[in-house]
Formats: structure tokens, C-alpha cells, sequence
């Protein structure tokens, strides 16, 4: 939604969306799934996690044999371990996992106590990795 809601702030073409599992052959699929709509390579595509977008880079890759990033950019999301790898160097956003479980653990905790307690939602910053998968320019 994010990256939807930056594109149309940029008035530029609302994007291709496939859905996925999360997963790598997800990624993979995908990919495929968006030349095949367009007719070609898109400029750049954002995963829903760094997984999706590793499988995304494989196929760019090896099958479409295109550059990451001078002919695609590709962003994941979450910061995975597989996402710092010398193929890969994912440009993404690493989500704050320790303070994300710790807050689901402190909610738990306190609607065991007072199952009535409001539901709650909070919001974490994620930190952005500046990957060699992406052509930002002067979009950041």
C-alpha cells in the first residue's frame, strides 16, 4: 500500500499487482506473471518479502536474462539473512523483529490478565537497506 500510495503521490502509473505465498518460487512466478501482463520488463518491482524478491531476482536473472538493477530494480521487505548475500545485496526495509516480538508478547500478556482490554495497534519503523538490487535516484 505504501509503495502504491508513493507512485500515485509521483503521478506515475499504477502498478502491476500479483499476488503471492510469501515465498520463493512466489517471487519467481510472479515476475513472470508481470512481463507476461506487460509485455515486457517492468522498471522496477517491490516484494512482499525479501524471499519473493530473491526468487523475482533469480528469474530476472537466469531466465530473463535481464541486469539487476540497470534493466529491473527489485526491493523486498523484512531483511531476511539470505538478503545480505553476495549475489543478492537486496535493497529492502529490515523490519525491528526483537521489538516486534516483544510487543506481541507484552499484549499477550496483558490481555490474559484483562481479556476486555481494546484491541491495540502499533506501528514500527523499519530500517531501509540500500542494497545493489535498486535504482533509487531521486525517488528515496
Amino acid at each position: 500500500r505504501g509503495a502504491v500510495r508513493r507512485l500515485r503521490e509521483l503521478k506515475l502509473p499504477a502498478p502491476t499487482i500479483v499476488e503471492g505465498r510469501y515465498d520463493y518460487e512466489s517471487g519467481a512466478t510472479g515476475l513472470r506473471t508481470i512481463v507476461q501482463q506487460l509485455g515486457g520488463a517492468p522498471d522496477a518491482v517491490v516484494c512482499g518479502n525479501d524471499v519473493m524478491a530473491i526468487g523475482c531476482i533469480d528469474v530476472a536473472r537466469h531466465e530473463l536474462k535481464l541486469s539487476v538493477p540497470r534493466h529491473i530494480s527489485v526491493v523486498g521487505f523484512d531483511g531476511v539473512s539470505a538478503s545480505t548475500w553476495a549475489s543478492y545485496r537486496l535493497t529492502t526495509l529490515r523490519q525491528p523483529v526483537q521489538q516486534m516480538a516483544e510487543a506481541a508478547a507484552s499484549m499477550l500478556i496483558s490481555r490474559i490478565g484483562v481479556p476486555q482490554v481494546p484491541p491495540e495497534k502499533r506501528v514500527f519503523t523499519a530500517q531501509f537497506i540500500d542494497g545493489a538490487t535498486a535504482r533509487l535516484g531521486s525517488i528515496q
